[in-house]
């Protein structure tokens, strides 16, 4: 006996009717449905997060760090996905919200390479430092309370920490070497290309 894989159109009309009647609610509470299939859809979710919301939770808090200097809480990163016609568009859960500041770091370990020309530096690399630290450690207590039974099967967790880790520390290398240097250097331009290099040689991969 031969069994068909149903196709998607197939599947999707499965749950036609109960995403029609999800997408009509004024609910703004994510449906059993949504919730059930949320693991199915959450690495593409992610990547979208990544792609568009690089607009949301990537840019969107690197923004808001520069205007207000602290992290642009879920609540705000969930606001521009509902709508009047359809009150919420996506549900973006806990997990998803604290991979994406994952992917934050990393992005403020750039923004700190760049400020090693700036006279302002030395503010701006303590600024980085208390916002990765406030990431790295906020991260690490959330999800070592909410999935550490969950941690052997996700492995996208443990490498999102490692890499974020990694621009932690470089940033704090960046941040000693520019004081130490500028002690031991009266040429500006000679401690900054000394900072550039120190972090230029530990550049974490892309997480």
């Amino acid at each position: 006996m031969v069994v068909m894989q149903p196709t998607l159109t197939e599947v999707f009309g499965t749950y036609r009717d109960e995403i029609d009647a999800f997408l009509q609610s004024d609910t703004r509470e994510p449906s059993p449905t949504m919730l059930r299939f949320e693991r199915f859809i959450g690495a593409s979710l992610e990547e979208m997060v990544r792609l568009h919301t690089i607009t949301q939770i990537e840019a969107a808090t690197f923004l808001y760090f520069l205007e207000h200097d602290a992290l642009m809480p879920l609540d705000a990163i969930q606001a521009p996905l509902h709508s009047d016609a359809n009150p919420l568009l996506l549900y973006i859960t806990p997990e998803r919200y604290l991979l994406g500041l994952s992917d934050l770091t990393g992005e403020l370990m750039r923004f700190a390479i760049n400020s090693v020309g700036s006279p302002d530096a030395p503010v701006i690399l303590e600024r980085v430092l208390g916002m990765q630290r406030a990431i790295y450690d906020g991260t690490k207590y959330r999800l070592t309370l909410a999935l550490e039974p969950l941690a052997p099967f996700h492995n996208e967790i443990r490498k999102k920490q490692q890499v974020s880790l990694t621009s932690l520390r470089k940033v704090e290398d960046a941040a000693y070497t520019l004081r130490v240097r500028s002690s031991e250097y009266s040429d500006p331009a000679m401690v900054q290309e000394m900072v550039r290099r120190a972090l230029q040689s530990t550049e974490p991969e892309e997480s």
